[in-house]
Order: C-alpha cells, then structure tokens, then sequence
C-alpha cells in the first residue's frame, strides 16, 4: 500500500500549454478492447443541443451531428472498451490530431457521457440520454 495523500495548499492552474513535439512520443494503447458496440446505433441529444447519430461497424464508427442540416457522415475508427457489462468506453481521434471524443455508453441506463475536444479546441463535456438504439444487419 502506498503513502497516505496529503492535502496541501490548493496548487495554482496552469494556463501555460505544454508543448510536446507532434509525433515524438509513440501512442500508449493497452488493456482490453472490444467489439460489442459493432452492428449497433444510438440516436442522442446533449444537454446543449447538439443531436447526434452514431452507427458502429467493425473497425469503424460512423457519426453524424444532426441538429443542424445539411451536415455530412464522418467515418473514422475508434476503439472500445467494455468497462463493465453494457457499459463501454469508446474513443477517437479528430483526423489530424486536431482533437478527440471520449464516449461513456450506458446500454443499461441508456446514456452517453462524452469529454472531447473539438476543432477549433472548442471544450464539450456532457451527457444526454440515449433516444433510439438499434441492432442493424452487419
């Protein structure tokens, strides 16, 4: 067992950003995936209004932001963690390294939790229930 944390003066925020060279540390992928989630689509909306569709297939998940038109599919790949059953941790990466999505689905309390930086380095943290999911043919 380790030391007992103490708790000391509340440190200081950094605003300062740490740079890291782009592509001088390899990614660090480990522990279980998953491919649960493959043949399944969710329909949800955030609390701040954004209303997505999201289709899973085998090594690829397809999203759409519906709530405003006109707006294309995005296919990238992803991967997947089951955390506990019906209970998945799913991550990408925006194409360039521009940003990421970090998904909690609920299928049990049907729910998503997301953490992402979007391009443009805009913050979205939020929930939103699940409004439609279904199994589609593979």
């Amino acid at each position: 067992m380790g030391e007992e944390i103490q708790l000391a003066d509340k440190p200081e925020i950094a605003h300062t950003p740490i740079y890291v060279e782009p592509g001088s540390r390899p990614d660090e992928v480990g522990g279980r995936l998953t491919t649960k989630l493959n043949g399944h689509a969710f329909e949800y909306e955030y609390s701040t209004g954004r209303r997505y569709r999201l289709v899973f297939y085998d090594d690829r998940c397809s999203f759409q932001l519906l709530s405003l038109e006109n707006q294309p599919v995005r296919t990238l790949s992803y991967l997947a963690r089951e955390i506990r059953k019906d209970m998945f941790l799913v991550h990408w990466m925006v194409p360039g390294r521009s940003g990421h999505v970090a998904l909690v689905i609920d299928l049990k309390e049907r729910a998503v939790h997301v953490a992402a930086l979007m391009p443009g380095q805009q913050e979205l943290f939020d929930e939103a229930p699940i409004e439609v999911h279904q199994s589609i043919p593979a």
